[in-house]
């Protein structure tokens, strides 16, 4: 059994499906919106993963 798969179900996070899991956070409601979420997070992600390319 996934342990991980596991403590994310404990704490709520997710629930346990076959073949994985399904998150229980909150979904934004369309693309524009997510697009103006979190942008220097995002950013930061892109800028360390151009360095592995």
């Amino acid at each position: 059994m996934r342990r991980d798969l596991q403590k994310l179900a404990q704490d709520e996070i997710c629930k346990r499906v076959y073949g994985g899991a399904v998150s229980h956070l909150k979904q934004s409601a369309n693309f524009e919106t997510r697009m103006t979420q979190s942008v220097a997070e995002k950013s930061s992600v892109a800028k360390r993963c151009a360095v592995l390319s």
